[in-house]
């Protein structure tokens, strides 16, 4: 919801189940801020909305003379906390549901959490996750966290099913890739899942202008470096890719 909104609840005593219900969310993220001293505290917590049940909590301290780039990773790493918390309660959620009864949003959350069981997913994980990903594009083709996801599995496979057959495999992530460039063009991710999909039918050229577009997006993105340089590599350009690596590191 937006701030303004959300900031209607400010400083009053809020019913979790009723800001739930008002404000047609299913979690809700509070916190206190109190400064002492030399340091300031902030406690903040995930609530589901629904039940009123905290599923998650934690404390982090700033010290008060910390510079603005302190600061800001301060912010980065609280949001990266709730962020993973919200996506591991989302995840339980959607596994404890029938997939008849989810959403297009809701398979790809499953299908991304049923990755997430496994540090190194099997074949079978791999299938398993690709039909739900099929399921929630055919309710919503656009949707672009599925087109990410299935471009991703199709890639897994590719790296990992020795009996799968390449050519529609390699096909499929072709246009899996293109799919998502259309919709998330101001996305790094997606144009390095295009670069990707180019270098592996050898289209080297066009592999190193889509992974220009995924540096331009967002030059700090480390996977785009190496991706370049892996590029350079390919096409026997090993100083190249040094240069890259160094750069990378520097």
């Amino acid at each position: 919801v937006s701030s303004s909104v959300a900031g209607s609840y400010k400083g009053n005593a809020i019913d979790a189940r009723a800001a739930g219900r008002g404000l047609n969310v299913r979690y809700l993220v509070e916190g206190v801020v109190r400064a002492s001293g030399e340091r300031t505290d902030v406690k903040t917590w995930l609530t589901e909305a629904s039940t009123g049940t905290e599923v998650w909590s934690d404390n982090l301290e700033l010290n008060n003379a910390s510079d603005a780039n302190d600061r800001q990773v301060f912010i980065t790493r609280l949001t990266n906390q709730v962020r993973a918390a919200l996506i591991d309660t989302e995840g339980r959620r959607v596994l404890a549901l029938p997939v008849s009864a989810l959403n297009a949003e809701d398979l790809t959350e499953r299908a991304d959490a049923t990755l997430q069981r496994e540090p190194e997913p099997s074949l079978k994980v791999l299938a398993e996750t690709r039909s739900l990903y099929e399921k929630a594009l055919q309710l919503n083709p656009m949707l672009q966290a599925a087109l990410m996801g299935q471009a991703n599995v199709l890639a897994e496979a590719l790296d990992r099913d020795p009996h799968a057959d390449r050519n529609r495999l390699l096909h499929e992530y072709d246009q899996m890739s293109l799919r998502l460039i259309a919709v998330a063009d101001r996305e790094a991710r997606a144009w390095n899942i295009r670069s990707d999909a180019l270098q592996r039918q050898w289209r080297w050229e066009a592999a190193l202008e889509a992974n220009a577009r995924a540096k331009k997006l967002d030059p700090t993105r480390f996977g785009t470096m190496g991706q370049h340089a892996d590029i350079l590599v390919d096409l026997g350009r090993p100083d190249e890719a040094l240069a890259v690596v160094d750069q990378a590191f520097s």
